[in-house]
């Protein structure tokens, strides 16, 4: 047998492989996008939570229901009030975002946008409830919004393979799912490959899993928002008994 360590035998060659480019500013880019794109909801979602606060000290709401508009039809002009105003919002970030997250089809980005928005329009109507101080409700609603992004960073670290059951109980904070669902996007973009409908379901905890969490989130505010503003005692219209239905 040879006595010629194995360090003398080996030899190095180059393995072929496909060219590509990776930027870095990706890597920097998805850990502060969803922080970022929240900010950019907290004065809209402020000035929707003010107004519909400010409705009930005016009692304007109580004297539309005795001219005889449904609790339905005046809830439903809330949310399309307050959907046309957040799509311009909307807009606006999906115009910025098309420019850096050039990998993604830009429909993609408005799903994705556009879902972030609808849980925040109805976290700002659940929000509203506990209020009857428009002034203290504008200043508290963006705080209690932006605290909500903050869970997001106790997985500061981890991949998508890892703690996906905990993520997903942390993505019951819209804002929470929202920067999920944006770190995964930069990934994919440091990739170079963007998120599409062939790869956005990969992972445990994946691009597909942050849009369903958004989804359930905005409908289980909304829901709850509906509820508790029939039965949370207030200075303003009769209350309903806890198990009304």
């Amino acid at each position: 047998p040879s006595r010629t360590p194995p360090s003398a035998q080996a030899a190095l060659a180059p393995f072929p492989t496909a060219e590509y480019d990776l930027n870095p500013f990706f890597l920097a880019i998805q850990y502060v996008l969803g922080f970022l794109l929240t900010m950019s909801q907290l004065f809209p979602m402020s000035l929707l939570v003010k107004n519909v606060v400010e409705e009930k000290e005016q009692r304007i709401k109580q004297t539309m229901r005795i001219m005889g508009l449904q609790r339905g039809v005046h809830t439903l002009g809330w949310y399309i009030s307050a959907a046309a105003s957040f799509a311009l919002n909307t807009l606006f970030c999906l115009i910025v975002c098309t420019i850096f997250l050039p990998n993604t089809p830009w429909w993609v980005l408005l799903l994705f946008l556009s879902l972030f928005a609808a849980s925040t329009v109805a976290f700002a109507f659940l929000l509203a409830t506990f209020f009857s101080n428009a002034i203290l409700a504008a200043i508290a609603a963006p705080i209690v919004f932006f605290a909500l992004v903050l869970p997001k960073y106790v997985f500061f670290g981890t991949n998508r393979f890892e703690r996906s059951a905990d993520k997903v109980a942390a993505s019951l904070f819209a804002p929470t799912a929202f920067a999920m669902g944006a770190e995964v996007l930069g990934d994919y973009e440091y990739a170079g490959v963007g998120v599409n409908p062939s790869n956005w379901s990969e992972g445990e905890y994946s691009f597909a899993t942050s849009l369903g969490m958004m989804l359930f989130d905005a409908i289980l505010y909304a829901a709850l928002a509906i509820y508790l503003d029939r039965v949370l005692p207030s200075r303003y219209g009769a209350r309903l008994p806890l198990f009304f239905f």
